[in-house]
């Protein structure tokens, strides 16, 4: 799908950008930018042809409204882009502001705030769409999510009035060397803490991957269905049955697990004192966090042999930069790998840049579960919306 951000005469009109700049937080200060500068390209474009953009992002999880998780956190850092900005806490607001042309740019609060937003209001989608003249979906990161400002807004503008922003048509673009006929061996990366959120894409990959990696602690449920043990590390006991025939399933289409050679837990919860056991004896007071060294190293040796890499997986504790070692390390082997290497995932592109390998990888997403939703061949709710014919 190409962007129409060409065609449009945008000048003195109001595109209304879905954006996605849900940025890491800690006490108002952001701790990584990297999807507000994944998203300057577009709103750039927009106010060089002379339109006004009117950004809407959602913020986090905030349960109701929470101060900690508002957009206005992101004022500066805009201000710092040289952008004059009006900060709107209303949809009335943004809307009075859209109508004048003394601001660089409008910026509402977090859609999280507005409780349309998660239940698929048709009114609370009428009332987004009414602040721009165009439409444009620019959050890559959330096109999975079939949420009001991504799978009903774009219904309340003609086609040739919505569009993807750069930033979608870049990861669409970029993603390609993984989606149609990735160079194998193509291994692919994942992990988690939750199996439910992962069950599908799962079963997606296990047919596309050559080599399927499950990370701490996504994979403690499937060995705990394979009757291993796995102490008190994180498993998702109602799927047991579920993976433990899933694993049977794909074991007679001759689909490709990687078996953990060891790993790294904490001795009595993840705050534990750290031990490195292997696959096989981890003890009934142990929590994996991580592969240990003998996995790690097994796996750097087949991202050397791989042709493509999908690395989703980020284990470890960012509060115990020694837990971390793992994921540094399989991104080392990345950085130096032939291999086409992508990294999606807040935390999983963080540690790249934590480690300064940006610029040694193929690409770097801004999505997550959208990324691997698209790559696993499954729709995207934000696309279809653009796409149809309503």
């Amino acid at each position: 799908m190409h962007s129409l951000l060409s065609s449009w005469d945008m000048r003195n009109k109001r595109v209304l950008i879905r954006a996605d700049l849900n940025v890491p937080l800690h006490d108002g200060i952001i701790l990584d930018d990297f999807r507000l500068r994944e998203t300057m390209p577009t709103i750039e474009y927009v106010t060089r042809a002379g339109g006004k953009p009117i950004i809407i992002t959602h913020l986090g999880q905030p349960k109701g409204t929470d101060f900690a998780y508002s957009t206005r956190h992101l004022i500066a850092w805009f201000e710092h882009q040289g952008h004059k900005v009006h900060w709107a806490p209303t949809i009335q607001d943004a809307y009075n502001a859209s109508q004048t042309l003394d601001t660089t740019l409008v910026l509402l609060e977090n859609l999280r705030f507005f409780p349309g937003e998660k239940s698929k209001d048709t009114a609370f989608a009428r009332e987004l769409s009414s602040l721009g003249d165009y439409f444009m979906q620019d959050a890559f990161g959330t096109l999975h999510r079939d949420d009001s400002s991504i799978s009903l807004v774009p219904h309340f503008f003609a086609p040739h009035m919505r569009t993807i922003g750069l930033c979608v048509q870049r990861e669409l673009e970029h993603l390609e060397p993984l989606n149609s006929n990735p160079a194998r061996p193509y291994m692919v990366i994942i992990g988690g803490s939750k199996v439910s959120d992962k069950l599908k894409l799962i079963e997606a990959f296990a047919h596309k991957a050559d080599t399927l990696v499950l990370c701490p602690a996504l994979i403690f449920t499937f060995m705990k269905a394979q009757g291993k043990k796995v102490g008190i590390s994180l498993v998702d006991d109602v799927l047991i049955d579920t993976c433990r025939m899933l694993m049977e399933q794909q074991q007679k289409n001759h689909a490709h697990y990687f078996e953990p050679i060891d790993f790294l837990v904490g001795m009595h919860g993840p705050e534990g004192a750290l031990e490195v056991r292997t696959a096989n004896d981890l003890r009934e007071t142990d929590f994996g966090i991580a592969f240990g060294p003998q996995s790690t190293a097994k796996l750097s040796q087949l991202i050397a042999q791989a042709g493509s890499v999908l690395f989703n997986g980020a284990m470890g504790f960012a509060t115990r930069p020694e837990t971390r070692a793992s994921t540094f390390a399989i991104l080392d082997a990345m950085a130096v790998s032939p291999a086409y290497t992508c990294v999606a995932g807040g935390d999983a592109v963080a540690a790249v840049h934590t480690c300064k390998l940006a610029d040694r990888l193929s690409y770097l997403s801004t999505g997550g579960g959208a990324t691997l939703t698209y790559l696993a061949g499954m729709p995207l709710a934000g696309l279809h919306a653009l796409q149809s014919d309503s």
